[in-house]
């Protein structure tokens, strides 16, 4: 059963992420649990009436024994039993959590085959370089917050379906470089792992949006000119020797930085 098929009366037992928990006191002084519980479905209010019982932290997994109730016309579970997941436990998480439809180990496994196959050496050298530096993280950082891909793995699945559209444009369009376009598709939102705070869940934390936010600090001007796959070599090779940095300091103009790249008419970066 779903949190979002529960009813009024309806005997719920299973397991559900804690979005939040903290203890508070009723009306005639008597602590309980409050908490916010939640499965792929949605999230639910969830009260405690043992106030004995610690808050379970934010983002774990908990087994929860409770009864469906309503109240002011919402439904929250009335909770009898609760305790933490443990390793033992079969817990599906793609019940409780949006989780890509492939399995992550397969969709970094396509990603890897198709920066090794990068023609263009310095290309797929800094290709791979990125990867190796995201290591683990690839197989659960989600895409996004909430706008597209935002779900366990989401950053592969958003990957490897912008791959099949990659190969199929360039069946189509032979004149189109295939590094570039790979390496780009590979790399364009590998930084969300560092912009982007998210656990092992895929789930992201905090709403401040410069908590999540990296904003690159130069400005690449174009002069009827074309960006060239050298130009695009050197700006990333920039990025990746430190030369460039980032800053999430959202309320600063890209002219308050040090470093401002233009590219001149013939498409080389000044």
């Amino acid at each position: 059963m779903y949190l979002s098929d529960i009813k009024r009366d309806d005997r719920f037992e299973g397991y559900l992420i804690v979005r939040s928990a903290e203890q508070r006191a009723s009306a005639n002084g008597k602590n309980y649990l409050d908490m916010t519980l939640a499965d792929k479905s949605g999230s639910i209010n969830a009260k405690m009436w043992d106030g004995t019982v610690q808050p379970p932290l934010a983002g774990s997994i908990v087994k929860v024994r409770a009864t469906g109730n309503e109240f002011n016309g919402r439904m929250q579970l009335r909770v009898e039993k609760i305790r933490a997941a443990e390793s033992r436990d079969q817990v599906d998480m793609s019940a409780l959590i949006p989780c890509a439809p492939r399995d992550p180990n397969e969709m970094l496994g396509e990603v890897v085959r198709a920066a090794d196959h990068i023609a263009d050496p310095d290309l797929r050298r800094i290709t791979c370089e990125l990867l190796d530096r995201a290591g683990d993280k690839l197989l659960t950082f989600p895409a996004a917050k909430q706008m597209h891909h935002a779900e366990r793995s989401g950053l592969l699945h958003h990957t490897t379906t912008m791959l099949r559209a990659a190969n199929a444009i360039m069946s189509v369009y032979s004149q189109l470089n295939a590094s570039l376009l790979i390496a780009g598709v590979i790399v364009h939102d590998l930084a969300k792992i560092d912009e982007m705070d998210a656990d092992t869940l895929g789930l992201v934390s905090g709403t401040d949006v410069e908590a999540n936010y990296v904003q690159i600090p130069m400005t690449t001007q174009f002069e009827d000119g074309k960006f060239t796959v050298e130009d695009y070599t050197a700006l990333v090779g920039a990025m990746f020797d430190g030369t460039l940095t980032v800053s999430n300091d959202t309320s600063k103009a890209a002219s308050d930085f040090a470093t401002v790249i233009t590219v001149n008419d013939q498409g080389s970066i000044k």
